[in-house]
This record gives C-alpha cells, sequence and structure tokens, in this order.
C-alpha cells in the first residue's frame, strides 16, 4: 500500500477526509486487493462510531491539520483489534485463523499509518493521546501501542 492511498491532502497540505474512517479503511481493504479484499464486508456499517477512540484522538491538539489519519490510524488498529478478539466491523472472519491473520494485517496497516504519519519520533505522545481517549469512552486495549516504546 503506498503512501499516497495512505494520506490524502488538499491545497495547502492540510489533509481532508471526505468519507468516514471505516469507509476509506474498507476502500484501502479493497484497493490493496489479495485475501483482505475478499474478507471485507459489503454494505452499510450498522453504526459508525461518532464518540469513540478514534474521534477523540483525531480531536486532541496534537492531530491537529491531520486529524483524519489519526482517526484512520486508531480505527484500523482496532478493527485488528476486534478481529482478534471481538466482532469486527468492516471485515468477515470466516473461520478463527483468518480471522487471527487479518488481524495481524490490520496491525500491520497501523504500523505503515504510524510510520506515514512520523510519529516515530514522539510515539510516547500518541500513545498517551489514545489512552486518554481510552478512559474517557471506557476503553479498549491495544497492545500495538506497546510497540512505540
Amino acid at each position: 500500500m503506498s503512501a499516497d492511498s495512505i494520506r490524502t491532502t488538499v491545497d495547502g497540505g492540510v489533509a481532508e477526509e471526505a468519507e468516514p474512517p471505516l469507509e476509506r479503511l474498507r476502500g484501502l481493504l479493497l484497493e490493496d486487493g489479495g485475501l483482505m479484499s475478499g474478507l471485507v464486508r459489503v454494505g452499510d456499517l450498522a453504526d459508525p462510531p461518532t464518540h469513540g477512540p478514534a474521534q477523540i484522538v483525531a480531536a486532541g491538539p496534537r492531530a491537529e491539520g491531520s486529524g483524519a489519519e489519526y482517526e484512520l490510524l486508531v480505527e484500523t488498529i482496532y478493527e485488528g483489534y476486534l478481529l482478534h478478539y471481538h466482532t469486527p466491523r468492516i471485515v468477515r472472519e470466516h473461520e478463527a485463523d483468518l480471522g487471527l491473520l487479518a488481524g495481524d494485517r490490520l496491525y500491520a496497516l497501523g504500523l505503515a499509518l504510524f510510520k506515514a504519519l512520523t510519529l516515530f519520533a514522539q510515539p510516547k505522545i500518541l500513545v498517551l493521546d489514545v489512552g486518554e481517549a481510552m478512559a474517557e469512552v471506557g476503553g479498549f486495549f491495544v497492545s500495538f501501542f506497546a510497540l512505540a516504546f
């Protein structure tokens, strides 16, 4: 997946997101092709998130100008988490092993998004933002962020 497909910019280099992050993630997975594209659910999402950890992180001061990328980053990792531990929203799991592999792929995509945001220079800042967001909404555990240290 190319950096261009991960980040969309408009005039002035400010990111703009025309569609919800889960729809954007679905599009990235379909565009990437391969096994993951065959697991993507088709149709409307039952309850697109409006005030979850991704939206809280995207609205934070450190996400200024890149809110859509932060939101996509957290939703990507969360979908991987759901594939491992709960019911995913946009990816169908035909069997448990395939669900684990798909979750791993989404974690890897999350790493690519993380790198594209150049956050490796300041990883503890994002970890704190996500931790605050999880505490505010009741939270979910994302072991991915432990990799940032």
